[in-house]
């Protein structure tokens, strides 16, 4: 069974109060789109646009039926909360979810104003598929198909002082993770089983992981934050272009650098509104080629 996505698109931090995350955010070294408006949903934004994928702040603006379970969400505690995964074709997505018996909510076309390379007023348009609410632990999942990337992938958004460049893995924790695996299959596949309680989703050169909090916590040398309830997303790694560039940024803005035990930096937790944040060095496509060639070998 093969995934119906092509790899994430991207991920929502949901937080209760935009500007204050926005600026611990800046203060890691992400350069952050303007504040966006969703008026069919009361909510409102912040985007760290990377090279074809994102992350998101996002919060409740105007409390209304459309967002009562994301208000719901944020009054026990702020963190990872929309996994958006991408698609090329929303309409042959469905067919493949309708023939697997993956319940969802059909197609539903958005669009949000924004403006055009010379200013002027654009719709940005967008399509989604949410997917049921219930039935993926630890997240809100839906496929998403952008009609307009020109207008949301903006010349100089992707300049991070940082140096990210893409989401490398997401990691979902839970405590029994052969189960919760078996809920992501119908929509991500066959996972690669690491361990009994570890396994991987590899979606071109992006993982989803679903693990233990006690693996989790070995391999990156912190604790997921208190305030995560026992089936949760808890960690994204973001790939630099070197991690020199966030060392700086971080002591420019007299941020203490966590080194975990694999030496990929981990961001002060204090800064990341219930979100391990994780920065590894990017690795290009044709080493990690290699590299796969050798272990096989």
């Amino acid at each position: 069974m093969e995934a119906v996505a092509k790899g994430i698109d991207h991920v929502a931090v949901l937080v209760a109060d935009l500007d204050k995350s926005a600026r611990h955010y800046e203060r890691l070294g992400f350069n952050l789109a303007p504040r966006g408006h969703h008026p069919q949903y009361g909510t409102a934004n912040h985007t760290m646009m990377f090279g074809s994928d994102y992350l998101e702040l996002i919060t409740v603006e105007q409390l209304r039926s459309s967002n009562y379970l994301i208000a719901e969400r944020l009054e026990s505690h702020e963190g990872l909360w929309l996994l958006a995964l991408a698609s090329e074709d929303l309409a042959d997505a469905a067919l493949v979810l309708d023939d697997r018996q993956v319940s969802h909510g059909g197609v539903q076309q958005y669009s949000r104003e924004t403006s055009d390379a010379c200013g002027s007023p654009a719709p940005a348009r967008f399509a989604t598929i949410h997917l049921g609410y219930h039935d993926y632990p630890g997240a809100t999942v839906a496929l998403c198909q952008h009609h307009t990337r020109e207008l949301v992938w903006k010349p100089g958004l992707a300049d991070h002082p940082n140096g990210t460049v893409g989401i490398a893995e997401l990691t979902l924790v839970a405590k029994d993770p052969a189960a919760v695996a078996q809920c992501y299959q119908p929509i991500l596949g066959q996972p690669f089983r690491n361990s009994a309680t570890d396994f991987s989703y590899v979606l071109g050169r992006q993982t989803i992981r679903v693990t233990t909090h006690e693996l989790l916590r070995n391999r990156i040398g912190i604790d997921a934050p208190h305030s995560l309830p026992e089936t949760a997303l808890a960690h994204v790694a973001l790939e630099t272009t070197e991690l020199k560039l966030v060392r700086d940024c971080l002591a420019q803005a007299g941020v203490a650098a966590c080194e975990s035990p694999v030496g990929s930096l981990i961001a002060d937790a204090a800064l990341t509104s219930g979100t391990i944040i994780e920065f590894r060095e990017h690795v290009p496509s044709d080493r990690r080629h290699r590299s796969r060639q050798v272990l096989a070998g």
